[in-house]
């Protein structure tokens, strides 16, 4: 009878050594997990914060002629500072929409100091702050506005930040 448990008792023990690499194999990848989980939140990080940061430069023109290209919108620029064109750049310029032959304008500048002297004019000019991430928060506290003013129009609200 002993004889026969013998060779149980080496596969018993083969089976638990096996499960025991198995468990320390999946703890190590567990770990390895968790390390690219933290690296994937911090390169994440770092692109919106790269995105932020390339978005300054951006200018979003609103209700300009929709066949409007790089030389009309320096032209804008010229007329809303009237001052001379080699203190802005314009690196590039994209239609986001058209609608009733007016369209919406991203203009790329090479520097934040070309936007500084365009703010303020009477043309509709923005920043392009809005990354995805950025009108989903909006949209949220939006709708959230719009229920308290609903129950109470006379309540003051304002966005100040997201």
């Amino acid at each position: 009878m002993k004889t026969d448990l013998e060779p149980m008792q080496a596969q018993l023990e083969t089976l638990i050594n096996d499960n025991n690499t198995t468990k320390s194999s999946i703890a190590s990848l567990q770990s390895k997990l968790q390390n690219f989980e933290q690296t994937l939140y911090l390169q994440n990080r770092k692109m919106e914060t790269l995105e932020k940061k390339q978005r300054c430069k951006n200018l979003v023109f609103i209700n300009v002629e929709k066949n409007t290209n790089t030389e009309k919108i320096l032209s804008i620029c010229r007329d809303i500072i009237k001052a001379s064109m080699d203190k802005i750049v314009v690196c590039s310029t994209q239609i986001l929409n058209v609608r009733n032959e007016l369209a919406t304008v991203l203009v790329t500048f090479q520097d934040e100091k070309s936007i500084l002297l365009l703010m303020g004019s009477k043309i509709r000019v923005d920043y392009d702050y809005l990354s995805p991430q950025l009108r989903a928060k909006r949209s949220v506290l939006m709708a959230l506005k719009k229920e308290i003013l609903s129950k109470n129009s006379t309540t003051k609200t304002f966005l100040q930040q997201d």
